[in-house]
């Protein structure tokens, strides 16, 4: 009943609220289909971790490719740089020398800090749009990675240009990840 309710109240606010021909949703479905279309993406990116009581951040270059395979090197704190690996469905890897990255889980179903820059790229591509509107400086559009009951929320800010800048992912409610994302291209 919880998810019947979930996809009405997504159609009432799409349906409402959203309704011109260059609105919040034409962009967030342009930016898909353009994700979609191209061959992959390529980004960079401050991620930071909200543990509540602490907060953890570092820098990342992202590349993502057709298939949803996301490959990042961390390039701050000097601490970490040269922690590389890959992302993808079901798959992970890490490489580093002589540093280890000991982040702690985010929620029970073992979000990491790394992992953002795939949730975000996988939201983008699959993600349910529940929500969207017009900001100053672009759109906001409102994402749940998947009709689960624990899903996870994400609000993705975007330019005109189709361009994510912003973006944070929310478990039950409380924000657990940002990034802040420049030099986003399409390859």
């Amino acid at each position: 009943m919880k998810r019947f309710l979930t996809v009405c109240l997504g159609l009432v606010l799409i349906l409402s609220g959203c309704t011109f021909k260059d609105d919040a949703v034409d962009y967030g479905l342009r930016l898909r289909s353009t994700i979609l279309s191209s061959s992959g993406c390529s980004f960079e990116a401050v991620v930071t971790a909200d543990y509540g009581d602490r907060l953890y951040s570092f820098c990342v270059n992202c590349i993502t490719d057709q298939s949803g395979k996301l490959t990042f090197h961390i390039t701050e704190p000097e601490t970490i740089i040269g922690i590389s690996g890959f992302i993808s469905q079901g798959r992970s890897a890490l490489t580093f020398d002589d540093k280890v990255l000991a982040f702690p889980q985010l929620t029970d179903d073992n979000i990491l800090p790394v992992s953002a820059p795939w949730i975000l790229m996988n939201s983008l591509k699959s993600g349910y749009l529940t929500a969207c509107g017009k900001t100053e400086n672009g759109y906001k559009l409102l994402l749940n990675d998947s009709y689960e009951e624990e899903a996870l929320q994400l609000e993705v800010y975007i330019d005109c240009d189709l361009k994510p800048y912003y973006c944070e992912i929310m478990w039950n409610g409380r924000r657990v990840l940002s990034m802040k994302i420049t030099n986003f291209k399409f390859l």
